[in-house]
């Protein structure tokens, strides 16, 4: 009856998030909560809906080049003066660029990862190359809650690359 009732009243994001989060995870719902949560943080960063999603499929490429997360807000007033200062202070354009890319790492690293975002020890840098489970997996390990166990500790993971956007590890 719940179920019905969240499904009548949701917007179609909601309910798009709320069905993939249960068809993947039916009976746990700590995976269930943080799926939705990733699923509509996803959603919010994409320039157009997100009609299928693997769960092991990479940021990268579900939320594509790392440049418009920089420049997210470039119109912005704050933007324009963030890059001066930063181009004042720095001195040098590309170590500007570099820190606007760091940003949006941060900026997209926090949007994911949510309130796990406090207790995890992710590099910012290397959110681009993890699965969309792992993202969950990370959610759900630091928020708590899980009874199905299908969220390994980080000495249980099995690390597939390194860390960088040439490839790292992957959870």
């Amino acid at each position: 009856m719940l179920t019905r009732l969240i499904r009548a009243t949701a917007s179609r994001r909601d309910r798009d998030a709320f069905a993939f989060a249960e068809r993947l995870f039916p009976a746990c719902h700590a995976h269930q909560r943080e799926t939705k949560a990733v699923y509509l943080a996803i959603e919010q960063m994409r320039s157009t809906p997100l009609t299928s999603c693997g769960l092991d499929i990479p940021i990268a490429e579900v939320l594509g080049d790392r440049a418009p997360h920089s420049r997210a807000a470039s119109d912005s007033l704050d933007a324009v003066e963030r890059q001066l200062a930063l181009e004042e202070e720095l001195g040098d354009r590309d170590l500007v660029k570099l820190a606007l890319l760091q940003v949006a790492d941060e900026s997209v690293t926090k949007r994911l990862l949510g309130p796990a975002l406090e207790t995890s020890h992710w590099d910012a840098a290397t959110i681009w190359v993890r699965s969309i489970r792992g993202i969950i997996n990370e959610r759900v390990r630091h928020c708590g809650g899980c009874k199905c166990g299908d969220a390994p500790s980080n000495n249980k993971m099995q690390l597939t690359r390194s860390g960088h956007l040439g490839g790292g590890p992957r959870s």
